[in-house]
């Protein structure tokens, strides 16, 4: 570089020299200074007899991303030769293709004025229009552009596929055939009409727009649907198999036949295909690298990470500049768990495309993963600066902006986004949730409306706008929305999910068991559709039927998510620990920095327990901390590394790593709740109202957190402004749970056992899925007389009770209990609930019964184990009861609750201290049971759901300290990532 500076300083006419000092300046990874040198060139050629000097850089600047400079050669150029279609073709394509559209829209229209039968003006001016959303316009100007190079005798192979996607995109499926048929008769070794043939079929032949203002909800016939689905698939893979055929030693035929496979489950064949393509490819032959990438995909999909590695850096040998190469070699040393490795591949992928907007997207991607989210700013900048039209960029720029507090600026960043790409569903529906998010329902509505009215395919959108009516309680309206959802692309998985969970949340679990497999059965490569049947059969009951689908989805799509399903679902069987243990360090083998394995894998590796010196031996926390090692930017891996200092009596480090995943990521409104219960829990009012109401001024429309003050009303004894705070997080979300059971739990504080009655109807109607809601019915209801509970009673003795839709045995709280079971079949916590009321009700064998029930489920769980001693000591039955405790505690030796209930045995159990082997017992922690506080007394029963509200097993919102209640979805599937993911 100083050579070069010294040869220009003594003679800076010599444009030659600065192109150089560019090209040298790009290659030492210094786009600015690359830049500056280049536009010197241009001004260094100074005229006259330099136009052929500017043909020549404008489009080598173009090529290397470098817009501005390009634009500047082009327009000096133009200043010699104005009417030179030869400039302005190429310059008015550049600033299509970067996203400038009004400006190549002027340049296509100057070029006409010159020559009105110019071909690439109006083709040129078609896609315009297209990118636009001037949909009747571009095809005009498409069918325009056709005519004039068949009267030209310039092909128009090029024109027809876009016109054709033109067509696809207005759902017109016939003429979009026709366009792609006429590219194979023209060219029938262009491998690209083929591929677009075989999407076509994905697409289906009945797909077509919707209006956003409107959704249709016909009746949707498995049946004949699984028949269509079947032949479009077949339909599809032909074309597919005939574009390799066409094009043998081209990667594009073999590389669409790879994914289409892996999307259908078919991995082996994928990997087939795959390898096919690059034994077809000559390694001198153009594409020979990508036929290597789309072996190292399949490879990566297939969790053969080693392999992977080797496929992209022979994609990367013969083609430096192999962006896809580089990033995805990257993603494979970050699912290493090699952050730096993937870093130092990022920022070669940019050395070798620096003005590729992927490049420096997936850069930015990897600084905000790392918590710089100033270098992640920077760079999705320069991705926006060098292609506008990358829509990527821009959302994952806003979300940024949106997670630091400044939803402003990423509002306003997206509305520059849609301004450079108006027909960009993806940036609307990004609008959307930032609208959602800011409490503006109205205008997310219409926003996610106007995204599904520009492409009715829009998952995100579809997904969010049926949540949002869900939300709002609307269920009509999010049903309409997930059919529509289908009927726009019935091959796709994600539509059929929608469905699923939007039935589920209605309660037709039948129906949601439907939609799920249907997912499965057009896309057997749809992970999620794996996850959501196996979460829905564990709700049903049907532990085995969801570990069979669980496996399968491991042959067909496999990944880290479904082995922590695997190891959730193992951790719930008897002797589950090496099983569990072994899923989820196999999901930490497919991907390093997947928390939720961290998560499982410590819950299995040991009790959490209060003795610090034990924390490396049992894992528990190392787990946490390598996690968040991993995910420096996951506020959720640090709130969980909180719990579990906290649980383990480190208030002061688990409160500091509270803070920090505030720090983070200031607008993680679950990381401020979380925070408040610890407080709460500790006694400290002050400081959890403090952080409550800071949580409220940053997400002022979010329903958790209007439930959590609720609960910090509730806690205080407020009960009129606790019931204020759950009614506002009712109107927020109808599904939110833990609304309605605070609001009954401070009606029933308030004396008004009727009122919170009423208030569980309409939750067990709103959400009919949810077993708590039952749980707290059935403990409310056995604090009422038992001559109001008769089962034949008229319903007017307790106000509205009679609509709980269970009949006339609604007041009995076994039938409650029993409700709640058939809500969540894989729960313990129904069935000791329903085992405690069995007990006082001197039904001892009936109470046996729900307690062997509860250890089949959870024989693990020491609540459970510790309700059946509880059992066989009231019946007199000391020696089971200690010998089951005795016999938990050896598999089970870190749990001080069994080490209490082992104390409370002792009065009754004198001469066989010694078997027992713990003296002083009852010192157990502060906060726990048998603690300072909580004592046992001998003789006395163990403390275990001796009432109403002790009896529940779980805590009905998240400021309450403890928490047995697990849903099968949290369990099973993973939380949003925090990280802004491409």
């Amino acid at each position: 570089m100083a050579l070069y500076a010294r040869a220009v300083a003594a003679d800076s006419t010599h444009g030659e020299w600065f192109q150089e000092m560019g090209d040298l300046a790009l290659l030492l990874d210094r786009p600015d200074a690359a830049a500056a040198a280049y536009a010197s060139a241009i001004g260094a050629a100074v005229p006259p007899g330099t136009l052929t000097y500017f043909n020549q850089l404008a489009p080598l600047l173009g090529s290397k991303g470098l817009t501005e400079p390009a634009v500047q050669a082009y327009e000096s150029a133009l200043r010699l030769s104005p009417d030179d279609l030869d400039l302005l073709t190429p310059l008015g394509n550049l600033l299509r293709d970067r996203g400038r559209l009004t400006e190549a829209e002027a340049i296509f229209r100057r070029a006409l004025a010159i020559d009105p039968t110019e071909p690439d003006g109006y083709s040129g001016l078609a896609v315009v229009y297209h990118r636009q959303g001037r949909y009747t316009e571009a095809e005009t100007w498409y069918r325009r552009a056709v005519n004039v190079q068949q009267a030209r005798l310039v092909s128009p192979v090029d024109t027809l596929l876009a016109w054709g996607q033109l067509a696809q995109t207005q759902g017109q499926p016939e003429q979009a055939r026709a366009h792609f048929q006429e590219v194979i008769r023209l060219a029938p070794q262009d491998a690209r009409a083929y591929i677009a043939l075989g999407n076509l079929a994905l697409q289906g032949a009945d797909a077509a727009p919707t209006s956003g203002a409107a959704y249709p909800a016909p009746a949707i016939s498995l049946t004949s649907t699984l028949t269509v689905s079947l032949a479009s698939t077949q339909e599809a893979e032909n074309w597919y198999r005939r574009a390799v055929v066409a094009a043998p030693h081209a990667p594009d035929g073999f590389a669409a036949l790879a994914r289409f496979l892996q999307n259908q489950g078919r991995l082996a064949d994928a990997l087939t295909t795959a390898q096919q393509g690059v034994d077809a490819s000559a390694v001198a032959a153009p594409g020979a690298d990508e036929a290597f990438q789309t072996l190292g995909d399949m490879q990566q999909a297939a969790g053969q990470l080693a392999q992977a590695v080797v496929s992209y850096r022979r994609a990367i040998e013969i083609n430096s500049r192999n962006v896809g190469a580089h990033v995805n070699l990257a993603r494979v040393f970050i699912r290493q768990g090699e952050p730096a490795r993937a870093l130092a591949e990022y920022q070669s992928a940019v050395r070798a495309a620096p003005y590729s907007a992927w490049a420096l997207s997936a850069l930015a991607s990897a600084h905000a993963r790392a918590g710089d989210t100033s270098a992640a700013q920077t760079h999705y900048r320069r991705a926006i600066a060098a292609d506008r039209t990358y829509v990527g960029a821009f959302i994952a720029l806003a979300q940024l902006l949106a997670s630091q507090g400044d939803a402003d600026a990423a509002i306003a960043l997206l509305a520059a986004g849609l301004q450079a790409n108006p027909a960009s569903a993806a940036l609307l529906s990004a609008r959307g949730d930032l609208e959602r998010s800011r409490g503006d329902f109205q205008a997310a509505q219409a926003t996610y409306q106007a995204a599904l009215a520009l492409d009715p395919t829009a998952s995100g959108a579809a997904t969010n706008l049926a949540l949002l009516f869900t939300q709002r309680g609307d269920r009509t309206q999010a049903l309409a929305v997930a059919q529509a959802a289908v009927n726009a692309a019935p091959l796709s998985g994600g539509g059929w999910v929608l469905l699923g969970n939007v039935r589920r949340g209605q309660g037709d679990l039948p129906g949601a068991l439907a939609a799920y497999r249907q997912a499965i059965g057009v896309a057997g490569g749809f992970q999620d559709g794996y996850l959501a049947l196996a979460d829905a059969l564990i709700v049903s009951g049907q532990p085995a039927e969801a570990a069979a689908v669980l496996a399968q989805g491991l042959q067909a799509a496999p990944g880290p998510e479904l082995y922590v399903a695997l190891g959730n679902l193992a951790a719930r069987q008897r002797d589950p620990r090496p099983t569990a243990a072994d899923h989820f360090a196999a999901a930490l083998a497919s991907d390093r920095t997947f928390i939720p394995a961290y998560i499982g894998l410590a819950s299995v590796s040991g009790i959490r327990t209060e003795i610090r010196d034990q924390r490396s031996e049992i894992g528990y926390v190392g787990d946490e901390e390598r996690a968040v090692a991993l995910n420096p930017a996951s506020a959720w891996a640090r709130v969980a590394l909180a719990g579990a200092l906290r649980s383990q009596g480190a208030w002061s480090e688990a409160e500091a790593a509270f803070k920090q995943a505030l720090v983070v990521e200031p607008f993680y409104s679950a990381g401020y709740t979380a925070l408040a219960a610890a407080y709460l829990a500790r006694g400290e009012r002050e400081a959890a109202w403090a952080v409550l109401q800071a949580a409220a001024q940053i997400a002022p429309a979010d329903a958790a957190v209007q439930s959590a003050l609720g609960q910090w009303y509730l806690h205080g004894g407020r009960y009129d402004e606790a019931q204020d705070a759950f009614i506002q997080a009712q109107q927020l979300d109808h599904t939110l749970e833990s609304a309605p059971l605070g609001l009954a739990q401070a009606w029933l504080a308030a004396g008004n056992r009727s009122q919170a009655l009423a208030v569980l109807t309409a939750a067990s109607q709103a959400i009919p899925t949810s077993s708590a809601v039952w749980l707290l019915a059935g403990n409310l209801l056995e604090t009422l007389p038992a001559d109001v509970r008769t089962e034949n009673r008229p319903a007017s003795t307790v106000p509205l009770t009679a609509s709980l839709p269970i009949g006339n045995v609604v007041l009995d709280p076994a039938a409650a209990y029993r409700q709640a079971s058939q809500r969540d079949a894989s729960q313990a916590a129904p069935w000791l609930a329903l085992a405690a009321w069995r007990q006082r009700s001197a039904d001892p064998e009936g109470a046996q019964a729900a307690f062997a029930q509860a250890a089949d489920l959870e024989p693990q769980n020491p609540t459970v184990i510790i309700a059946q001693a509880e059992a066989l000591q009231a019946q007199g039955q000391i020696t089971p009861a200690l010998t089951l405790l005795l016999d938990a505690h050896q598999r089970l030796p870190g749990s001080p609750d069994l080490l209490v209930a082992l104390a409370g045995l002792r009065a009754e159990i004198r001469d066989q201290r010694s078997e027992i082997g713990y003296v002083g017992d009852e010192n157990s922690p502060p906060g726990r049971a048998g603690g300072p506080g909580g004592e046992l007394r001998p003789g006395r029963p163990l403390p275990n759901l001796q009432s109403p509200l002790s009896a529940l097993p779980f805590s009905p919102s998240p400021l309450l300290p403890f928490s047995n209640l697990r849903s099968p979805v949290s369990d099973l599937l993973p939380p949003a990532p925090c990280s802004n993911r491409l």
